[in-house]
């Protein structure tokens, strides 16, 4: 594991740049903030859809 800012946290060494990126999101205020101020019906909206294109969020398929 390597360390991050804070020493007391850290992230595997074998993640691949979609794993970081993810887990970088994941811990972001601003990101957690947006992604729950969706509802759970609203998931796959045209706002989730916003949410995906202000974070440059890509989905497969």
């Amino acid at each position: 594991m390597s360390p991050v800012a804070d020493e007391s946290v850290s992230i595997p060494d074998d993640l691949n740049i979609a794993e970081f990126a993810a887990e970088f999101l994941r811990r972001a205020p601003d990101y957690r903030q947006d992604f729950y101020a969706l509802p759970d019906s609203e998931k796959c909206s045209d706002r989730a859809a916003a949410l995906a294109q202000r974070w440059g969020l890509r989905f497969p398929g």
